[in-house]
């Protein structure tokens, strides 16, 4: 692009203004070659065989506080979507989460 342009055009530091330029530009960004390695095929995880072997652990933070607890530690077993919620403080550590 900065070769076509420099042909009919130029301007003080022409080619840091194209580099900015390309940068931002959805279609330059779109259509520019990647130079990584392919991931190949995806494959789906396997399924637990037991309940409970997957779970996910997420927080919700910032409650009002009730009985000296400000936050809710939910956790949800991923095979059977059950989830329990444990009311705890900001202050927990890793340790006690666990």
């Amino acid at each position: 692009m900065l070769e076509l342009i420099s042909q009919n055009y130029w301007w003080p530091h022409m080619s840091q203004f194209m580099g900015e330029y390309c940068k931002a530009c959805n279609v330059c960004l779109q259509t520019k070659v990647q130079h990584c390695k392919l991931t190949g095929e995806l494959h789906p995880l396997p399924d637990p065989e037991n309940q409970w072997d997957v779970i996910s652990v997420d927080f919700i933070t910032e409650l009002p506080e009730l009985h000296g607890y400000d936050m809710v530690m939910v956790v949800v077993n991923l095979t059977g979507k059950h989830g329990h919620l444990i009311p705890t403080h900001t202050t927990v550590t890793v340790l006690g989460s666990a």
